[in-house]
């Protein structure tokens, strides 16, 4: 009787530990509209993939939804805290893109057939300008452009900014 009650019990926790036990994971929102991520009752903190997308949860728990610098690199999280990534920014004016890692891109990219060089402070014009002005015009190598090298009545072409996309 005491040999079939311990192979009984045996049984038993073994099929116990074989069964897999379910893990809840969600989304919660406090009284401060701060979202959470909560698994099995704790929240996620640091770096996490949901849905093939990526967050960074700060200590408290709360989604990172700004600027964030990262061992040396900077990021940024859109308001619904998903990190940019092979995306444009227009932020304050200026212009940032973030390649497929998320790392804000601080030296020069290729973007579809298009080279990107970050180095240096650049301006982009998308309206034309019809100043009827001398524009002294600078290129990345810092040289003057001359006023024949312009279009006609000082219009500088579009630039690729209106070809600029975000995700959000």
């Amino acid at each position: 009787m005491v040999k079939r009650l311990i192979i009984s019990s045996l049984l038993a926790i073994s099929v116990i530990g074989i069964i897999p036990v379910s893990a809840s994971a969600t989304w919660k929102q406090d009284k401060y509209k701060h979202s959470y991520w909560v698994e099995n009752g704790v929240k996620a903190k640091g770096w996490k993939e949901i849905n093939g997308d990526w967050y960074y949860f700060k200590e408290d728990g709360s989604i990172t939804n700004q600027w964030m610098e990262y061992n040396g690199n900077w990021y940024y999280f859109w308001t619904n805290g998903v990190m940019a990534s092979n995306s444009w920014l227009k932020n304050n004016g200026m212009w940032y893109y973030f390649d497929g890692s998320g790392k804000l891109v601080q030296d020069s990219i290729i973007i579809g057939d298009k080279k990107y060089d970050f180095t240096t402070l650049t301006f982009i014009f998308s309206k034309y300008l019809t100043t009827g002005q001398n524009i002294n015009i600078v290129g990345a190598d810092n040289k003057n452009i001359s006023d024949s090298q312009n279009t006609a009545n000082n219009q500088v072409n579009q630039s690729s900014e209106n070809n600029a996309t975000s995700k959000n």
